[in-house]
Protein backbone atom coordinates (compact mmCIF):
# COMPACT_ATOMS: atom_id res chain seq x y z
CA UNK A 1 0.00 0.00 0.00
CA UNK A 2 0.63 3.23 -0.91
CA UNK A 3 1.47 6.07 1.60
CA UNK A 4 -1.29 8.93 1.24
CA UNK A 5 0.46 12.52 1.05
CA UNK A 6 -0.08 15.15 3.68
CA UNK A 7 -2.45 18.17 2.46
CA UNK A 8 -0.52 20.93 2.22
CA UNK A 9 -2.00 23.62 4.26
CA UNK A 10 -4.00 26.55 2.13
CA UNK A 11 -1.85 29.69 2.08
CA UNK A 12 -4.09 32.57 4.51
CA UNK A 13 -5.64 35.70 3.50
CA UNK A 14 -3.49 38.88 4.37
CA UNK A 15 -6.34 40.31 5.98
CA UNK A 16 -5.48 37.81 8.66
CA UNK A 17 -3.10 38.51 11.82
CA UNK A 18 -2.08 35.13 13.47
CA UNK A 19 -0.68 35.20 16.68
CA UNK A 20 1.51 32.59 18.76
CA UNK A 21 2.21 34.35 22.14
CA UNK A 22 -0.64 36.56 23.79
CA UNK A 23 -2.48 37.00 26.89
CA UNK A 24 -5.73 35.27 27.86
CA UNK A 25 -7.70 35.93 31.18
CA UNK A 26 -4.70 37.60 32.04
CA UNK A 27 -2.04 34.91 31.87
CA UNK A 28 0.29 34.51 29.22
CA UNK A 29 -0.49 31.76 26.63
CA UNK A 30 1.99 30.22 23.66
CA UNK A 31 1.17 27.09 21.74
CA UNK A 32 1.27 24.04 24.09
CA UNK A 33 -0.85 25.72 26.89
CA UNK A 34 -3.73 23.76 28.22
CA UNK A 35 -6.90 25.14 27.97
CA UNK A 36 -10.47 24.17 29.10
CA UNK A 37 -13.29 25.89 26.61
CA UNK A 38 -17.06 25.18 27.12
CA UNK A 39 -18.79 24.10 23.77
CA UNK A 40 -22.46 24.75 22.66
CA UNK A 41 -23.86 21.86 25.26
CA UNK A 42 -21.99 23.38 28.07
CA UNK A 43 -19.46 20.44 28.82
CA UNK A 44 -16.33 21.38 29.78
CA UNK A 45 -13.05 20.26 26.86
CA UNK A 46 -9.72 20.47 27.62
CA UNK A 47 -7.47 21.90 24.84
CA UNK A 48 -4.13 23.00 23.74
CA UNK A 49 -3.50 26.24 22.72
CA UNK A 50 -2.47 26.85 18.90
CA UNK A 51 -2.49 30.27 17.79
CA UNK A 52 -4.88 33.22 17.81
CA UNK A 53 -6.10 34.52 14.78
CA UNK A 54 -7.39 37.81 13.66
CA UNK A 55 -9.53 38.91 10.74
CA UNK A 56 -9.55 42.55 9.87
CA UNK A 57 -11.62 42.92 6.74
CA UNK A 58 -14.67 41.08 8.71
CA UNK A 59 -13.93 42.41 12.14
CA UNK A 60 -13.50 38.94 13.98
CA UNK A 61 -11.24 36.87 15.68
CA UNK A 62 -10.88 33.44 16.81
CA UNK A 63 -8.26 30.91 18.42
CA UNK A 64 -7.27 27.56 16.75
CA UNK A 65 -6.86 24.49 19.38
CA UNK A 66 -6.54 21.06 19.58
CA UNK A 67 -8.46 18.68 21.76
CA UNK A 68 -6.21 16.57 24.57
CA UNK A 69 -8.46 13.92 25.08
CA UNK A 70 -8.83 13.24 20.95
CA UNK A 71 -5.59 11.09 19.12
CA UNK A 72 -6.96 12.35 15.84
CA UNK A 73 -4.89 15.86 15.83
CA UNK A 74 -7.72 18.03 15.02
CA UNK A 75 -8.21 21.24 15.33
CA UNK A 76 -10.99 23.48 16.23
CA UNK A 77 -11.76 27.20 16.04
CA UNK A 78 -12.85 28.86 19.58
CA UNK A 79 -13.92 32.24 19.92
CA UNK A 80 -11.91 33.45 22.75
CA UNK A 81 -14.90 33.99 25.13
CA UNK A 82 -15.41 30.80 25.23
CA UNK A 83 -12.37 30.38 27.60
CA UNK A 84 -13.13 28.91 30.77
CA UNK A 85 -9.32 28.72 32.21
CA UNK A 86 -6.22 28.60 31.23
CA UNK A 87 -4.47 25.65 32.70
CA UNK A 88 -0.48 26.56 33.07
CA UNK A 89 0.57 24.33 35.28
CA UNK A 90 0.23 21.05 32.47
CA UNK A 91 1.83 22.52 29.75
CA UNK A 92 4.87 20.88 27.91
CA UNK A 93 7.70 22.74 26.38
CA UNK A 94 9.43 21.35 23.64
CA UNK A 95 12.62 19.58 25.02
CA UNK A 96 11.55 19.75 28.74
CA UNK A 97 9.84 16.47 30.10
CA UNK A 98 6.03 16.81 31.83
Amino acid sequence: MRRRKKAEPKPRPESWIVERDTKLNGRHVEPGTELTIRDHSGRKIRTKFVELVHNDSIGESWMTVTEIDRRSGDSLRVRSFDIGRVLTVHMKRKGKKR
